[in-house]
């Protein structure tokens, strides 16, 4: 058996293994990412804005004499983003703020 189709054959056995222990997403009902600027503007905000570097640093942003920093239901913003019930907020990581993807139930 010649090298490059052993390496082949180990290529494809590996693509083979991850799809089975990592389904693909949609089949786990991951809808996708969320937009948050998007969001705080249609509640009324300038702006999603970060206060910290985690999954729950965000805050909706309003410019006023004293700015107005009011925090974020993540839970909220996937089902006003989908236009669904049976939706939920994910973070894939605590200390990325931008791990947030929203999931159907």
């Amino acid at each position: 058996m010649s090298k490059s189709f052993r390496n082949l054959a180990l290529v494809s056995a590996l693509i083979i293994v991850g799809t089975l222990i990592s389904p693909d997403l949609a089949q786990a009902g991951e809808l996708g990412g969320v937009d948050m600027n998007a969001y705080c503007k249609s509640q009324g905000y300038a702006r999603a804005n970060l206060v910290d570097l985690t999954d729950a640093g965000w805050r909706c942003y309003t410019y006023t004499s004293f700015p107005i920093w009011d925090s974020i239901d993540m839970n909220h913003v996937c089902k006003w983003q989908y236009k669904k019930e049976n939706v939920y907020a994910k973070s894939n990581y605590p200390y990325d703020q931008n791990s947030w993807v929203c999931v159907e139930n």
